[in-house]
Formats: structure tokens, C-alpha cells, sequence
């Protein structure tokens, strides 16, 4: 048995939300039960919907472990049922999703683990007849390649979504970077990183955390909502942190965007998990 609680932050939406579960592995599919409250925002493109929603979740998920010699590999195969209340009305739509996750041993100096695979797919539908309803599709991959030097990495993704109804679920793929996301009944989103270390300072900032690598990274996304294109390009600086022990390190990062359709330029800084 295993219990979770969680901070969310949604890329995509900027939104808050909090969550809390638990996972029970005594029998063969592992069952999950959870609860979230989070706040919405979906920026359309003429207008703006903000609203809280609470969340409960029931389902189970099978983890298959395929790993072998210098790769591992991980399948897992799941389905559940929500509960969302919002507005005073609710929907119980029925989620099914596919995660398929192949990464080979790598260097510590090494941004991501070479020749990895990612690739996961989401379908949610609300069968039951109710006040709001939904149907939504997700598809995202992304692939991490050796560049030309030695821990270089290039990174591509691509991704799908399609949402019809009334009601709109928070989308899994993350909107080209430097524009504001927006929502519409289908995104089409893919994008290319060429990324390079620059310094291993091992800074420590007292005992909180410290600094393992700075690094530089050039990219290109595309994304298209119905008839609309979002394409950006620039670069960005990211910093390696290690906090309180964590096995893994958070990338905190400052970005600058051009953004092709806006002809315009953004300056952000933002917070990034692995690869």
C-alpha cells in the first residue's frame, strides 16, 4: 500500500491544485483510489473561463516490467472512473490510457538517457447522459537522441489532442513555448530541442540545495489549434538543482521565445521535471 499527496501546477492552464491518494498492490492490477481540488483556467481564443473543480478517482492500472539488459522498459495499461463536480453540475466520464516508457543507461553528465522513447495515450468519455459532456484524445511521444558531441541531446515530440462537448479536460501536451495556451477542439503540437552543457559547479546553497549543471538549449515548436499556427523559437538556460536529497534534480530555467505568428518576443522563467 503506498499514499500520495501532491502540489499541482498545470503548465498549460497556470493553475493551482492539490492532491491525495492511495494505491494498493496486494493484488494483480494494482487498484488506486484518489482525490484532487484544482482550480481551471482555459483561455479560449476570444474569451476566458476560470472555475474550481473537485476530482475523485477509482481505477487500476496493470505495470509491466520488460526490461532488459542496458534498457528499461516499462508498459502499463490502465482504467478508471472519475467523479467531477464544478458549477454546481458534475460528469462521470470513464478514462483509458496506455504508457509505454523505454530509457538506456547513461552517464551522470548525460541531460537525458540516449536512444529513450516516451509515449503515452489518453481516452476519456462521459457514456452517461448528463448536463455536461466530454470526449477527449491525447496522444504524445517524444524521442532523445545523442547530438553531435558528447552529452549533447536532441529531443523531438509530437502530440494530438481532440476535445468535443461542453466540458474540456486539462490538456496533456504541453502549448509551444512563450505563447499563452489555448484551448479549441484539436491541438496539433510538434517540436525539436537541441540542448548542451555548460558548467558543473556543484554550488551548494547551503543546505537546502545547490547547483549541479547549467546548461543551454535551442528549440523550435509548432503547434496549430483549428486553423490558428503557434510557432515559436529561441533559447533557453537551465540550471540543475538538486533539493533536500531528492534522487532526482528539478531544472529551473530562463527562457526567451520569438514567437513566429505574434512576430514578438517573450521572457519567462519556468520549472521543468527530467526530460
Amino acid at each position: 500500500m503506498s499514499f500520495n499527496a501532491s502540489a499541482i501546477y498545470d503548465t498549460n492552464e497556470r493553475a493551482m491544485g492539490f492532491q491525495t491518494g492511495a494505491t494498493y498492490y496486494g493484488f494483480y492490477p494494482a487498484l488506486s483510489l484518489s482525490f484532487s481540488e484544482r482550480d481551471r483556467s482555459l483561455q479560449f481564443t476570444d474569451y476566458k473561463d476560470t472555475w474550481t473543480e473537485r476530482t475523485t478517482y477509482a481505477g487500476f492500472h496493470v505495470p509491466l516490467n520488460l526490461s532488459r539488459g542496458y534498457y528499461t522498459t516499462g508498459l502499463s495499461v490502465s482504467a478508471g472512473v472519475e467523479s467531477i463536480s464544478l458549477h454546481g453540475a458534475g460528469l462521470a466520464p470513464l478514462t483509458y490510457g496506455i504508457a509505454f516508457r523505454r530509457s538506456r543507461q547513461s552517464s551522470p553528465r548525460d541531460l537525458a538517457p540516449v536512444w529513450s522513447q516516451r509515449f503515452q495515450v489518453t481516452y476519456r468519455h462521459t457514456p452517461w447522459r448528463d448536463f455536461y459532456t466530454a470526449n477527449f484524445l491525447s496522444a504524445d511521444g517524444r524521442l532523445a537522441m545523442p547530438g553531435l558531441a558528447r552529452h549533447h541531446l536532441i529531443q523531438l515530440e509530437g502530440g494530438y489532442e481532440r476535445q468535443d462537448g461542453n466540458y474540456y479536460f486539462s490538456s496533456q501536451v504541453l502549448f509551444p513555448r512563450g505563447y499563452t495556451a489555448i484551448i479549441g477542439p484539436n491541438l496539433t503540437k510538434l517540436s525539436s530541442s537541441y540542448a548542451v552543457p555548460l558548467l558543473y559547479p556543484d554550488l551548494a546553497l547551503g543546505q537546502f540545495a545547490y547547483v549541479k549543471r547549467i546548461a543551454a538549449n535551442v528549440f523550435y515548436d509548432y503547434g496549430k489549434v483549428a486553423n490558428q499556427q503557434y510557432r515559436s523559437t529561441g533559447l533557453e538556460l537551465l540550471f540543475d538543482l538538486g533539493v533536500l536529497h531528492f534522487p532526482e534534480s528539478f531544472k529551473v530555467g530562463l527562457r526567451y521565445a520569438y514567437l513566429v505568428d505574434y512576430r514578438a518576443s517573450r521572457v519567462q522563467p519556468f520549472l521543468a521535471y527530467n526530460w
